[in-house]
């Protein structure tokens, strides 16, 4: 059964509108605030809202147009080229970052001693993120732009049916159709999957292989009643800033003691921690809602 092209400019036009304002609303917030900006689970986010409104914007509101006359925005080889052109490479980046994104969850939450250096940062999180958004635009601009292709255009068909070009030969099919599409579903199907069985086990898989939370068990102290207090509720969080002691330390320790002061003019506090005769100089803002220790 085929949709009508009014149902279609009506279902199209209602979602986009509210699809347009809220990926602006959440970029303004994400680019304003710095903690946001900075934060490295936020940037997958920013690229895909950014790709999304850019795709809303040019190709949703062609096919809009299309549907509302029944043929392309303009009646030019050049505009159907371009109009496949970003159908393809935005859609196609989009999906590869959310694919990536799924992945990354798991180093960030359950393996952040590969993001913890300046260089690991630029191999594990940057890089990636600008290879998977650059590589479908230099793909697409190649199978559309400088390999041969004669497509048939028709102009009485969305996208001016020259989606073709993407599967000239069967090896460009396949790794299309595969490299695109299948690993990508997969990959955020299994992650995701992944980490939901992961945080549902249980509380103990939440922490980072090599620490344990400091509840009193399992040999640890209980510092659930301690709490370190930062000046401003924004501040981000890096599991850097929690505190840690060695095991050894504290099975020797009898007279183990908390203390923190806060200065009165509301700027940075200091904060010491005292474990037997050792002493940890730290410098807030920040806040710890639970103590972990290294084992």
């Amino acid at each position: 059964m085929t949709i009508p092209y009014i149902i279609r400019f009506w279902l199209y036009l209602i979602f986009l509108i509210p699809s347009v304002l809220c990926a602006l609303f959440c970029l303004y917030h994400f680019l304003i605030d710095r903690v946001l900006r900075k934060a490295l689970n936020n940037h997958v986010v920013m690229l895909i809202l950014f790709l999304g409104v850019f795709l809303n914007l040019t190709d949703i509101v062609w096919y809009i147009d299309f549907y509302r006359t029944g043929h392309p925005l303009s009646l030019t080889e050049a505009f159907c080229m371009t109009w496949t052109y970003i159908d393809y490479a935005v859609f196609v980046s989009i999906t590869l970052l959310i694919a990536w994104g799924s992945i990354e969850r798991h180093i960030l939450i359950f393996h952040q001693n590969l993001v913890s250096t300046q260089i690991k940062r630029f191999l594990v999180h940057y890089l990636p993120l600008f290879t998977l958004t650059m590589y479908p635009f230099i793909y697409y601009i190649i199978i559309y732009f400088v390999l041969p292709c004669d497509p048939w255009i028709d102009f009485t068909t969305s996208g001016c049916g020259i989606s073709a070009c993407a599967y000239n030969t069967a090896f460009l099919g396949m790794w299309d159709s595969i490299a695109h599409n299948i690993v990508p579903i997969f990959t955020i199907v299994i992650f995701s999957l992944a980490l939901f069985g992961r945080i549902w086990s249980g509380n103990e898989n939440r922490i980072p292989q090599g620490w344990a939370v400091c509840d009193g068990k399992n040999g640890s102290p209980d510092l659930r009643d301690r709490f370190v207090i930062g000046a401003e509720p924004s501040y981000f969080v890096s599991t850097t800033r929690f505190l840690h002691v060695r095991r050894s330390e504290w099975e020797s320790c009898t007279t183990c003691q908390h203390k923190h002061s806060i200065k009165s003019s509301g700027e940075n506090q200091p904060h010491s921690h005292f474990a037997t005769s050792s002493e940890i100089n730290l410098t807030p803002p920040f806040y710890v809602l639970v103590y972990i220790m290294k084992l």
